[in-house]
């Protein structure tokens, strides 16, 4: 009973293998390379990964636009082995406009040539070197069954190892199958994509290859977005952007409109640096550079849509209001304290106005040019801190001199 099983497993692994070897030497159908990019897509393929004498090899090249756009200068070319003989189509192929959805195509194929007779024993010899793929495959299925025949002597003799010798069985029939066949390969480049299949002609390996090349239009857009209040989310007007093409060229500006919209018309496709070189009145500047993407595939800022940006500014505090040392009927000066740095705007009796600027030590004096100061007159002053909105005023009476 041992011997009789042994036999039926090892003729049930037998079968398994030389099944599985027989998919796998079935030539596969629609080989293909592909390769994209800008919205062009480009494909190369054939009917088959390997052909054998009297084989015709079949392929197409297709160039697409799948763009909502046309592009320009668009060209098909093909590379293929002058050895193997191809003929095609026109080749290149080209059009001044490729309208989306529309393809440049290149038909190939070629006819291998068939075994030929020489020499007076009718004996024949190929024009190009066979394919020895059939021939791997008979010695393949000599070896599955002298493994075959091992695994009943070892199962007759109780010896181990008959499944191992199943697996490396299939593995063996396998490996060389699958080192075969077609394969491709992508590569893109600015302008232009191309692709390559590997495929096997007469047991050599071939590379046929395609180049699609194009040029995406300028395209223009808008590019806007909105200012608003960092704390109540409200519009701000007067804030001036700049936007600047980091291929050259002069900078765009705009500036946010009643309702807090900054529009630039017609911008490019580019990369561009937005900054805002004007804050609105009252507000604390940004200096951020933003970094603009316009391109076919919409606007984005930093790497986000468009849609999701906007622009906020910090109110400015207001400034504490200076204050005033006595002043004297007859005084020809005026000296208060203030913030170091910071701007005094002085309003005299007179009307007039006189500037001055806080000192290190914090104090300020200003000189008056006008008649003598009289005792009850008003003199007010306002300072403005640095990134600061203007203080309200503040006041002193000239007092009498005793």
């Amino acid at each position: 009973m041992g011997a009789k099983t042994a036999t039926r497993n090892a003729a049930r692994n037998l079968v398994i293998a030389l099944f599985a070897t027989a998919l796998l030497l079935i030539p596969g159908t629609a080989f293909a390379g592909q390769a994209g990019q800008d919205g062009m897509t480009l494909d190369l393929t054939t009917d088959k990964a390997a052909y054998e004498a009297g084989d015709t090899v079949t392929g197409k090249a297709v160039f697409t636009n799948g763009n909502d756009f046309a592009v320009s200068e668009a060209t098909l070319s093909v590379d293929l082995p002058a050895e193997i003989g191809f003929v095609t189509t026109e080749a290149p192929v080209a059009a001044a406009s490729l309208e989306p959805g529309e393809s440049l195509e290149i038909d190939f194929q070629a006819k291998l040539p068939v075994p030929v007779p020489v020499g007076p024993g009718g004996g024949e010899s190929l024009a190009k070197t066979a394919d020895p793929l059939p021939l791997l495959a008979c010695g393949l299925v000599g070896l599955a069954a002298l493994a075959g025949a091992a695994l009943v002597v070892l199962r007759k003799k109780g010896k181990g190892g008959a499944g191992v010798v199943s697996v490396l069985l299939v593995a063996l029939l396998a490996a060389p199958v699958l080192a075969g066949g077609g394969s491709a390969q992508a590569v893109a480049a600015p302008s232009g994509v191309s692709t390559t299949e590997n495929v096997k002609i007469l047991g050599k390996d071939y590379a046929l290859g395609a180049t699609g090349t194009y040029v995406v239009p300028r395209q223009a857009v808008d590019v806007s977005f909105p200012k608003l209040d960092l704390e109540t989310g409200q519009p701000l007007a007067g804030a001036v952007f700049s936007l600047q093409d980091r291929s050259g060229g002069a900078a765009l500006t705009a500036t946010s409109t009643d309702e807090g919209m900054v529009v630039f018309p017609d911008v490019g496709y580019g990369t561009y640096d937005l900054v805002e070189t004007q804050a609105p009145v009252g507000y604390q500047p940004d200096s951020t550079a933003y970094a603009v993407e316009v391109g076919a595939g919409g606007v984005t800022v930093d790497g986000a849509p468009l849609a999701d940006f906007s622009v906020s500014n910090v109110k400015m505090a207001k400034s504490v209001p200076p204050a005033f040392e006595v002043v004297y009927a007859g005084d020809l000066f005026v000296h208060g304290q203030g913030v170091p740095g910071s701007r005094i705007s002085i309003t005299w009796p007179n009307g007039s106005m006189t500037e001055t600027v806080v000192q290190s030590d914090s104090t300020w004096s200003a000189p008056y040019y006008g008649s003598v100061l009289l005792e009850g007159q008003v003199i007010y002053a306002s300072q403005t801190e640095i990134d600061k909105l203007e203080s309200d005023p503040a006041s002193t009476v000239v007092s009498r001199r005793f």
